[in-house]
């Protein structure tokens, strides 16, 4: 869903009809982390084909721990079996002793789970900052991709994103973008500098912090 031309593949009928042993729903490039899923978990329902959403292990994909394992939990909770991680080397061979932690972790929800929960007891303690993924090219963000922040020390809750004084984002929780991923947003970040001012709710108060972010050519 979201990734154009999805409506002329008949995944229903490729799991009713045992054509597929199994689906792995994916993104294309940076736009589409959050794809929905049920759909896809109603059409195998019932038959012998699996359903592993595709979770981006590119630079691209959801940061490591964080967004990563948010999208892994939220995809867990809704049933899936397990998960398809595209180029998972490049997170285990080329990657951080950290990344690779987190990968040993997706095999099941119970590890996920005891992650978060071991989250929610510290996250009063940290330090309370808000961070941006970095963009996948040097020259900055392209309409192919999202920039998309995240806090600590705070609870994750409502967040806005004002570019350039205007406020174009809100969003109750996770997953937090700049935009949405529907490719009618892929030029919200137009080419050169812009000021990006981003807060989250902080008990009574506002947690806020402003960046200097650029478009690319």
């Amino acid at each position: 869903m979201g990734v154009r031309g999805w409506e002329n593949f008949d995944y229903k009928r490729w799991a009713r009809e045992g054509w597929a042993d199994y689906l792995a729903p994916s993104n294309i490039q940076g736009r589409h982390h959050h794809i929905d899923m049920k759909p896809y978990l109603e059409g195998v329902s019932g038959t012998r084909c699996k359903l592993l959403p595709c979770v981006d292990a590119l630079a691209w994909g959801p940061d490591m721990p964080d967004p990563f394992l948010w999208r892994v939990k939220q995809l867990y909770d809704l049933g899936v079996e397990g998960l398809y991680i595209y180029q998972a080397d490049n997170r285990l061979i080329y990657a951080r002793p950290g990344d690779r932690r987190t990968m040993r972790m997706l095999a099941g929800g119970a590890a996920i789970q005891s992650w978060w929960e071991e989250d929610k007891r510290m996250r009063s303690r940290r330090s309370k900052g808000i961070f941006l993924s970095y963009p996948e090219q040097i020259d900055g963000y392209h309409g192919w991709e999202r920039l998309r922040p995240w806090v600590e020390g705070v609870e994750l809750g409502p967040m806005e994103m004002l570019l350039d004084g205007s406020l174009v984002s809100r969003s109750e929780g996770p997953p937090y973008s700049l935009g949405s991923e529907d490719y009618s947003d892929d030029g919200i970040l137009t080419t050169g500098e812009h000021e990006l001012r981003v807060r989250v709710k902080d008990g009574e108060g506002w947690l806020e912090e402003t960046f200097k972010v650029v478009g690319g050519r």
